[in-house]
C-alpha cells in the first residue's frame, strides 16, 4: 500500500508542477513545487489509506483554502519571515482540522454502535 501512497503522491506533485513549466524561474522552483505538492499528495494519500475520501478531500480543500487566501498574499507582500509563520499556522489549522474531523468520525461511528437495539 504504501508503493502505491508514493506513486500517487509523486503523480500529484507532477500534475501541480505541471502548467508552470513554461513560467518558472528556475530549476528550483519547479523542485521546491515537486517537493512540497508531492509531500502533500503523500499526506492525502495516507489520508485517504487510514480515515477515507472525506478526511483526504477536507485536506486538500484545506490546503488549497489557506494557501489562495493566505500563503499567496503573503509571497506577494515579500516577507520571507510572514511567509514562513504563515505556512507554519497553516500546517497547525490544517492538522487540527483534521484530528477533529477523524475525531468527530469515530465518535458518529461509537455513538451508532452504542445506539443499535440489541438483537434478540
Amino acid at each position: 500500500m504504501w508503493i502505491a501512497v508514493l506513486v500517487s503522491g509523486l503523480i500529484f506533485g507532477w500534475a501541480h508542477i505541471d502548467d508552470r513549466l513554461g513560467q518558472a524561474d528556475s530549476l528550483l522552483t519547479l523542485v521546491t513545487i515537486m517537493a512540497f505538492s508531492g509531500g502533500l499528495g503523500i499526506v492525502v494519500g495516507w489520508l485517504y489509506w487510514r480515515y477515507g475520501l472525506e478526511t483526504a478531500t477536507l485536506t486538500h480543500f484545506l490546503t488549497d483554502a489557506l494557501y489562495y487566501v493566505i500563503v499567496l498574499p503573503a509571497l506577494f507582500y515579500g516577507s520571507t519571515r510572514l511567509v514562513l509563520g504563515v505556512l507554519a499556522g497553516m500546517l497547525l489549522v490544517l492538522a487540527l482540522a483534521c484530528a477533529a474531523f477523524v475525531r468527530s468520525r469515530t465518535a458518529v461511528a461509537a455513538a451508532a454502535t452504542a445506539s443499535a437495539w440489541p438483537s434478540g
